[in-house]
């Protein structure tokens, strides 16, 4: 789950409420808010993406 903030600088946590119970949840949360993007390869390949995105 950290990879998608950790690799994809990613905004948005999807989690399956059915799935999870609330203590989970805020655990989850707190690792995932506490991930900081690594840069580096992954900001190159985001910056690809959004030339992509831009068309050009």
């Amino acid at each position: 789950m950290t990879i998608s903030r950790g690799n994809n600088d990613a905004n948005v946590l999807v989690l399956g409420a059915n799935l999870s119970t609330d203590a989970d949840v805020e655990e989850l949360l707190e690792l995932w808010l506490a991930t900081p993007f690594k840069g580096g390869v992954h900001a190159e390949r985001l910056a690809q993406i959004g030339r992509l995105e831009a068309g050009r």
